[in-house]
């Protein structure tokens, strides 16, 4: 499903990038991914969106995993987006 990017612009860019800050202390920058997401349906409905996702090197592979303090901090990194005015 394919959709239009989300502008490098719009406030939710701003605010992600606002939580990330916050969370972990660096400055996050906007790109584009090459493989689908939800957010392809959420912009097709009229909604601006951002997918993130602090990642190891070893999305896709026979030993993909997940870190527990990644999984930890991006859901504080939610909570911070959730909670922006």
């Amino acid at each position: 499903n394919e959709s239009k990017a989300t502008p490098a612009d719009a406030p939710v860019v701003g605010m992600l990038a606002e939580a990330v800050k916050q969370v972990y202390g660096v400055e996050a920058r906007p790109i584009g991914i090459g493989g689908g997401t939800v957010g392809a349906y959420l912009r097709n409905a009229g909604l601006d969106c951002v997918v993130w996702s602090k990642m190891n090197e070893t999305a896709h592979q026979p030993n993909e995993n997940a870190d527990i303090a990644n999984i930890i901090g991006d859901a504080k990194v939610f909570a911070a987006l959730a909670m922006a005015p």
